[in-house]
């Protein structure tokens, strides 16, 4: 080699730290490079003081840490999580250090999404959030934590992020995800003494059904129910007018859908799941159709079975009662049909098939059986009738039951300020029974 053409000065003894091209000598010391290399490899979190918004900080090599985030959040109901969102939110490619990152814009975001997702006349608090740092590594396992509340504590993730900076700068990716479970709030001693005097007097959903109501016709807000009764409601034969599911992989056959299936399907819409169409109807929930319709079929064969059991059966005795005619009276046409009251079996056999009774709870019945009417019409002002006669009967702590046996119109009629239309109280007082025999047979 030509000493004219060696330069002694690229081969000092230093690190490796990407700037000038240099070698390292042969009698360097092992440890002392590792030493060098591993701490010029460590790269920084930008802090807000550090951190320009404007720069695009997509230097090569890099010159400080860069990770994503992907976050959801999630609503506790009574044990069981249900999404708030369609689909977790994802910010890539983000260089400011997560705490000041939370401060500045995540935490407002995630703040005023629970704020949105939710129903206007009820609060939502922060219960618990779930934090998972990885690597795209397979020899480092994911760190996670879990704290209350939104009380995160960053500094255990930053310096895990830190930790995996020379993974990071060799290739690697860094990647945070965050779950943040939400629940009802709690409310104030105040406010559950006023629910319980409530309750006592008028019914404990008196005061939920009217701010429901007033939701449904506040503007830019989703009026769930009345959504998914307009999907599911069949427009062709053999359940006119009702609402059923059409499944497409059984030659658009029809299943009647229950409440308990109706209910599925508006708490899979307020979660913010898309259901535009009956297509959109989640596995799940065609389940637990097929299901119910597999054990109707099942109780349908063996009534069919015992009636014919009961045909070929010669245990049943014929009874003929001649009868001299005598004064039209309730005792002569019981006569005439056989029938003798003062049997005991007799009178209990009579009295079972005049019993029937209201689901419980009865204040809940009264919702559901307003629901079941405005399923049925197209009219609003139909609807708000139906509405409005719902009121006055929380109003009067009057059940259902009442409500039938009394045939009242007057009651719901009587109040100019309700609205109610005649035909619609004269449904409202006369369609109870007829309501509560079609749950029972919809209910195996």
């Amino acid at each position: 080699m030509d000493n004219a053409d060696y330069d002694p000065a690229l081969y000092d003894d230093a690190a490796l730290d990407f700037q000038a091209p240099r070698f390292h000598s042969r009698n360097a010391s092992p440890a002392g490079q590792s030493q060098q290399r591993n701490h010029s490899a460590t790269l920084p979190l930008l802090q807000s003081s550090d951190w320009d918004e404007d720069l695009a900080y997509d230097e090569f090599p890099p010159t400080c840490i860069h990770y994503s985030i992907e976050w959801k959040l999630l609503l506790n109901k009574g044990g069981r999580l249900t999404k708030l969102m369609y689909k977790p939110e994802l910010e890539q490619d983000l260089v400011l250090a997560p705490s000041a990152l939370w401060n500045k814009s995540l935490k407002p975001v995630v703040e005023g999404r629970l704020k949105q997702k939710t129903p206007a006349n009820k609060c939502y608090e922060p219960e618990e959030t779930n934090v998972a740092v990885s690597v795209s590594d397979r020899a480092e396992h994911k760190l996670s934590k879990s704290y209350p509340e939104f009380d995160i504590q960053w500094e255990a993730v930053e310096k895990q992020l830190r930790t995996w900076s020379p993974l990071f700068r060799g290739g690697r990716k860094l990647h945070i995800e965050i779950a943040f479970i939400c629940k009802p709030k709690s409310p104030s001693a105040a406010m559950q003494t006023r629910s319980r005097t409530r309750r006592e007097a008028t019914g404990r959903q008196h005061a939920e059904l009217e701010a429901e109501q007033e939701e449904e016709q506040a503007a830019g807000r989703t009026n769930h129910w009345s959504k998914v009764y307009a999907i599911m409601r069949c427009t062709g034969p053999p359940c006119t007018g009702t609402q059923c599911w059409r499944d497409p992989e059984r030659e658009n056959k029809h299943f009647a859908l229950d409440g308990e299936v109706m209910q599925e399907l508006v708490t899979y819409s307020e979660e913010g799941n898309k259901l535009e169409d009956q297509k959109d109807v989640p596995q799940f929930i065609r389940d637990l159709i097929y299901k119910k319709d597999h054990l109707e079929a099942e109780l349908r064969e063996n009534n069919k079975k015992r009636r014919r059991q009961g045909s070929f059966s010669g245990n049943y005795p014929i009874q003929i009662t001649n009868v001299l005619p005598g004064p039209s009276n309730q005792a002569s046409a019981e006569a005439s049909a056989g029938l003798r009251p003062e049997d005991p079996d007799v009178a209990s056999a009579m009295q079972r098939q005049e019993e029937w009774s209201i689901p419980e709870p009865r204040d809940d019945a009264i919702k559901q059986y307003c629901l079941w009417h405005c399923a049925r019409v197209r009219s609003d002002a139909w609807k708000a009738s139906f509405q409005s006669a719902a009121k006055i009967t929380y109003r009067q702590g009057l059940d259902l039951k009442h409500v039938y046996e009394e045939q009242s119109v007057d009651l719901f009629v009587k109040d100019d300020k309700a609205g109610i239309l005649p035909g619609i109280a004269k449904s409202w007082v006369q369609d109870v029974k007829k309501w509560v025999e079609e749950l029972e047979k919809n209910t195996v």
